[in-house]
């Protein structure tokens, strides 16, 4: 599945700052309009999904999303720290620092709580993709924001990849069996969201 910029004349839609009749301008990256996407994505994903395999079968086998971010303009921005296509799936929103004013010190870091992101229009889309049990015979999902076809600058195939599991799948998918090293596992511990992650 390749998530798309969109109309280019839709408000929501991914722009494209860099070519700009070649003249060189400072923008900011577009994070909200990247995770609406993939939302947009990922819904029509799921209903394909539906549609197509019986509930019997889809219980039964391990389904896992691949997602290529490779059309997307703004894909060589991604926080890998916190990559939009997490924020996508599940209710993470801006990192927020906690400072001492007094002392200057910084006592506490965390991404803030947002289960929903607003449209241009203001209409709400919910980002709850991996937080019920509705899809919870999806494993998880592999991100890369590479073409595949145009691996400039890549050492391998796969080091971009991104594997996000689902928090309330009981699907058991290791994803260093095919060479991701980029893991974000979901832990729900005494009602705080957080993820264990290893980029090794």
């Amino acid at each position: 599945m390749t998530p798309t910029n969109g109309l280019p004349n839709k408000s929501d839609s991914v722009k494209d700052n860099v070519n700009n009749n070649g003249e060189v301008k400072a923008f900011s990256v577009q994070h909200r309009e990247m995770i609406l996407r993939f939302s947009n994505s990922l819904d029509e994903k799921k209903k394909f999904f539906d549609r197509h395999y019986p509930e019997s079968v889809a219980d039964s086998s391990l389904n896992i999303i691949a997602i290529s971010g490779c059309e997307l303009y703004d894909r060589y921005s991604e926080d890998f720290s916190c990559p939009n296509i997490l924020k996508a799936v599940y209710p993470i929103g801006n990192l927020t620092v906690r400072i001492n004013v007094e002392t200057r010190d910084i006592e506490n870091e965390f991404y803030a709580y947002e289960p929903q992101i607003g449209k241009s229009n203001k209409s709400p889309v919910q980002k709850d993709f991996f937080m019920s049990d509705k899809n919870q015979n999806i494993a998880g999902i592999i991100y890369s924001f590479t073409d595949i076809w145009n691996l400039k600058g890549m050492n391998s195939i796969g080091n971009d990849l991104i594997y996000i599991g689902n928090l309330y799948s009981n699907k058991i998918f290791n994803p260093k069996s095919i060479g991701i090293n980029n893991i974000y596992l979901p832990i729900l511990e005494n009602g705080y969201l957080t993820f264990k992650k290893d980029f090794t």
